[in-house]
């Protein structure tokens, strides 16, 4: 999955900014996966402070148990990486990277613990309180995905918009490539066969069947995004409807393993249509989330983990609870995770945004952060440099830059 994020936001992202997405992608990767390693693990499914320091720095032998490790490892890695696309352009790496360790090494690891402990053999393990309440998250609509979305939601309001996003009612900076986009959408969306699939605890009958239904909800929800963005902008829009994918994708891995397919279909159109929705009130709100991540992954998420009191099937998620009581216990459970993702992300980053900026500057904003982040500006670069050079002596002459790039034709007139 992680290679679909990648392609999704370096579509969605100017080619000057495009080596800034790997790297970050890259880093949250092995940053996340290696904080999950050391500690998160321990903190996520020990049950006493004897379990936590036994798998600290975790290197058990059993088979079983190290396949869980490893299946949840990638979880924490997907909810770091949400973020990613929604603060791009403008975050500074350094400050990507502290938010990567409050995700891979707190936020998640800590809700992850109230939800999903217990359901891993370590010594005196036991329920978490959301849990033992009867919380069902099937394989993390809130756990991985409403946690990536509150985290970026607070990161892009203490960063701010993208310079120029919102001046004078303009509200598109184009991404550089649409069918790179799609193509990481696609491969998300085979990449949850997995995500949904190998949280059923193995291949049969009902690993099937989440598959069918994940597979179901990821392209009614797409079709949703055809349909309101044909209707509310005359035209199909192709990012509107990648997003009604995904955010079919997320709301039913809340519940993927406890309804039918006519279930599937009201989840997933609600939630593909919420989804929508929200993106255009947070651009409204002017809240610059380049990819719609928060839109996609918290507003969906939140919603398919509500759906499970009025669709799972009772006799699969065997809480014991009346539809009234599930929908409490999950409304609880809902806002628990955005509370506590959306307010420690913030408070952290605003204490810290105050002593050292997190974004970067103006000026390196307009050449990239391939250039100011990572010394690869590129063409591009090269060929403005040169133009500000000549602007500085005020005087003609011949801009040159490499007669092979894309921009040789450019610097020819």
């Amino acid at each position: 999955m992680q290679v679909g994020f990648l392609l999704l936001e370096d579509g969605q992202v100017r080619r000057k900014n495009s080596a800034n997405i790997a790297m970050k992608n890259l880093a949250d990767l092995a940053l996340s996966l290696v904080l999950f390693w050391c500690f998160g693990f321990a903190v996520m499914f020990a049950g006493d402070l004897d379990g936590l320091v036994s798998h600290v720095f975790y290197s058990r032998a059993e088979t079983e148990l190290t396949l869980t490790f490893v299946f949840q490892m990638m979880f924490a890695g997907t909810a770091a990486t949400i973020v990613s696309g929604a603060v791009a352009e403008r975050m500074r790496f350094a400050g990507y990277l502290l938010v990567t360790c409050l995700v891979g090494g707190l936020i998640y690891p800590v809700f992850g613990h109230w939800v999903w402990a217990g359901q891993v053999a370590l010594p005196g393990a036991q329920a978490g309180w959301l849990a033992s309440m009867g919380y069902v998250d099937f394989a993390g609509a809130t756990v991985v995905h409403a946690i990536g979305g509150w985290v970026a939601l607070a990161a892009i309001v203490v960063i701010g918009p993208r310079t120029g996003r919102f001046a004078k009612g303009k509200q598109t900076l184009k991404g550089q490539n649409q069918p790179l986009t799609t193509v990481g959408v696609m491969v998300l969306l085979v990449g949850w066969v997995g995500f949904n699939g190998g949280s059923a605890g193995g291949f049969g009958v009902a690993a099937i069947q989440v598959v069918s239904n994940t597979l179901l909800a990821g392209l009614v929800g797409a079709l949703v995004g055809i349909g309101w963005s044909w209707q509310r902008y005359g035209s199909p829009q192709l990012l509107v409807s990648l997003n009604g994918l995904l955010a079919g994708l997320v709301s039913v891995t809340a519940l993927a393993h406890a309804i039918d397919y006519r279930a599937v279909v009201v989840v997933a159109v609600i939630g593909a249509w919420l989804a929508s929705m929200a993106s255009e009130w947070f651009a409204g709100l002017g809240l610059d989330d380049v990819v719609g991540a928060v839109s996609v992954h918290a507003i969906a998420g939140s919603w398919g983990c509500l759906a499970v009191a009025f669709f799972a099937d009772p006799q699969v998620i065997n809480t014991g609870l009346t539809m009234p009581q599930q929908l409490m216990v999950q409304m609880l459970g809902v806002v628990v995770a955005g509370v506590w993702a959306f307010g420690c992300t913030y408070v952290i980053l605003r204490g810290l945004h105050g002593l050292w900026s997190l974004r970067v500057q103006v000026v390196q904003e307009r050449y990239g952060l391939d250039h100011a982040e990572h010394g690869d500006g590129g063409e591009s670069v090269d060929l403005l440099q040169v133009m500000e050079a000549r602007d500085a002596i005020g005087q003609r002459m011949a801009l040159t830059v490499d007669p092979l790039s894309d921009l040789a034709e450019v610097a020819a007139q």
